[in-house]
């Protein structure tokens, strides 16, 4: 025995034992060594492209248990992750990284281009995609053509009819996070102006007016 405990993963028994005499457990397909037989197991997958995790909401597969749970939070729009800063909060972690850049100003990658700065390499790879005009990923149901993977994916909603955000309020559900974002601050947004005479609420100034003159009163 070698001491080590390694993590269970599901659907696989657990075997920490080293190799005969010490020696690890080989990957026959790369040469890679692992120090017991279930890392072997996992490691395995990369070769293989098993993908024995699926989303029982949508039916992705997944390699690792840990990618199933970062993609689920796309169906329950659970946002853990919170900048201290704005408040703004985030399905990944990773995510609330890459936000937090915008809160300084310092822009180390520029465009060769046009000289426009951006904070996130990222950001400076999907720009240059405007000038060069590529549209490198492609739907397989219609052919339309994209810059971005994510906006090919927010496309392919429409064929699949997919709506992963749902509102906690309502129960209303949407494609895309943009639209869900605006349905929310109807929930949020307080009504300043009541009216005294119907108690119908509004939440500009100008509406609130307009309307008292349906009761006769031109002045607020």
């Amino acid at each position: 025995m070698c001491g080590k405990s390694c993590r269970k993963q599901p659907g696989l028994k657990e075997q920490c034992k080293s190799g005969t005499e010490g020696h690890p457990f080989i990957c026959g397909t790369c040469g890679k060594a692992l120090s017991c037989h279930s890392r072997l197991a996992a490691h395995q997958t990369v070769h293989t492209g098993t993908r024995s995790f699926e989303c029982f909401e949508c039916g992705q597969t997944f390699r690792w248990v840990s990618n199933l749970l970062r993609h689920q939070r796309n169906h329950t729009s659970e946002k853990p992750f919170c900048c201290e800063v704005c408040g703004q909060a985030f399905s990944l972690k990773d995510r609330l990284a890459q936000h937090r850049k915008i809160h300084t100003e310092h822009r180390p990658y520029v465009c060769s281009d046009c000289g426009k700065a951006f904070k996130q390499k990222s950001n400076l790879l999907r720009h240059k995609l405007v000038h060069t005009g590529e549209r490198p990923f492609y739907c397989d149901n219609c052919g339309k053509a994209f810059r971005t993977k994510e906006n090919l994916s927010h496309h392919q909603r429409i064929h699949s009819g997919e709506k992963p955000y749902t509102c906690g309020e309502c129960g209303k559900a949407f494609r895309w996070p943009k639209g869900f974002s605006i349905h929310q601050r109807l929930h949020l947004t307080k009504r300043f102006y009541e009216c005294e005479h119907c108690g119908k609420g509004f939440r500009h100034l100008g509406f609130f007016t307009r309307h008292q003159r349906t009761h006769g009163h031109g002045e607020v």
